[in-house]
C-alpha cells in the first residue's frame, strides 16, 4: 500500500508529492512528473507521525 498525496506546500514552482510507503522499512518519498519522467527530489525514513498516517490507512484497507 502506497499513500499517496499532492504537496499543496512546496508546489509553487512545479508540481511536488509526497507518497508514504513500505519498502522493508515505511518511506517518504517527495517527487515530481517531468514529461514521462519521474523525478526523486526527496527519500527517507518515515518520521513516527508519518508511521502513523501509513499504518492508521492500513487499517482501512
Amino acid at each position: 500500500m502506497i499513500i499517496e498525496m499532492f504537496d499543496f506546500e512546496h508546489s509553487v514552482e512545479e508540481d511536488r508529492y509526497i507518497a508514504i510507503g513500505k519498502v522493508g522499512d515505511v518511506l517518504f518519498v517527495v517527487f515530481t512528473e517531468r514529461k514521462d519522467t519521474i523525478r526523486l527530489i526527496s527519500a527517507r525514513l518515515a518520521t513516527n507521525v508519518e508511521r502513523g498516517l501509513y499504518y492508521d490507512q492500513d487499517i482501512h484497507y
